[in-house]
């Protein structure tokens, strides 16, 4: 942990964050499986009441819930009523826990051209970058994991648990989608979760409005579109579609019970919060000033339990279709 390649000894070119010169090497992606998970999260459960029952990270969470079943169609009067019976179960949250750790030592940054606040600040990009990436790629594993395995609607055939889009077709997708989720008997607005290739054609078919020839426009309208480079897709495929109904995925976030209470070692150790400014998760901090060769040290760990549900399914008939989109066929 040390800076010390850039104390002050030659003459030095200082590119501060007013110049792009080192801003790109802590640029973010866009880690817009997240931010689907996140945007759902109040419709599927209240995070409140998560928070009020996970007092310990030991502590498993159990959400009760109530299986389907095929009612019995009666078809006379009887004196002899006998229904159906019905199942229940419980659904258990799978937490992990994700963060990163920063620390400064002032006494090299004040003989330094990189400030002790430019220091820390990058850290906590590279920190947050890092997690942020490993918490899209687990929103995508969860669509992965939790999608569909039936495929009722004749529009396409299927392969591999997705829905086969012929290129030539890549297009008309949009606008058969509707008719594919309405056989799977969802309606109303789609969440479309898909690799960053796929922003070219709604780009495209949203421009094309009462203005042009042909109203295309209507065939995003009823979709909320997340696009990331976490979103993998097969050899021959070149969009791969992760497709739901509103508030069929959420992601929760819980904090240790010493960050909760910011609780104090001494004045200089102890527990805090630290709120992130992207997808406004609450972090736990454990902060330490020690000394480290000699020299006062600031360190802190920025630490989080986060769970990627799916709304609950008690067949493969989940609510999550998938579809890939094909290369096309060369002759």
């Amino acid at each position: 942990m040390s800076t010390a390649a850039t104390v002050f000894q030659d003459a030095i070119v200082e590119a501060g964050k007013r110049f792009t010169y080192n801003k790109f090497e802590s640029r973010l992606s866009k880690y817009s499986v997240i931010q689907a998970f996140k945007d759902n999260s109040a419709l599927m459960l209240p995070e409140s009441t998560i928070d009020k029952l996970r007092t310990a990270a030991v502590r498993p969470l159990k959400i009760p819930v109530l299986n389907r079943y095929a009612a019995t169609v009666i078809n006379n009067r009887s004196c002899v009523i006998t229904p159906d019976s019905v199942t229940s179960a419980f659904k258990t949250m799978a937490w992990v826990t994700m963060g990163f750790a920063v620390g400064i030592t002032p006494s090299i940054s004040v003989n330094n051209y990189i400030s002790e606040e430019d220091d820390l600040a990058f850290q906590f990009e590279m920190g947050l970058k890092a997690v942020y990436s490993a918490l899209d790629s687990m929103g995508y594993q969860t669509l992965e994991t939790n999608k569909t395995g039936v495929f009722p609607s004749p529009l396409y055939t299927n392969a591999s648990g997705a829905y086969q889009i012929p290129n030539i077709d890549r297009k008309e997708f949009y606008a058969k989608l509707p008719a594919i989720m309405r056989r799977h008997d969802f309606d109303g607005r789609i969440v479309d979760i898909a690799n960053t290739e796929a922003i070219i054609d709604p780009a495209y078919i949203a421009a094309q409005g009462s203005a042009n020839g042909q109203n295309l426009q209507y065939q995003v309208l009823n979709m909320d579109m997340y696009r990331s480079n976490r979103v993998l897709t097969g050899a021959n495929v070149v969009e791969t579609h992760y497709d739901m109904p509103e508030g069929a995925i959420g992601v929760y976030n819980w904090i240790d019970y010493e960050s909760q209470k910011r609780l104090n070692i001494h004045s200089g150790k102890g527990w805090t919060q630290y709120v992130d400014p992207l997808f406004g998760f609450t972090w736990g901090v454990f902060f330490d000033h020690d000394c480290v060769d000699g020299r006062f040290v600031k360190k802190w760990n920025i630490i989080a339990d986060f769970s990627f549900m799916t709304a609950y399914s008690s067949t493969t008939d989940t609510a999550i279709v998938k579809s890939e989109i094909l290369k096309p066929v060369t002759v």
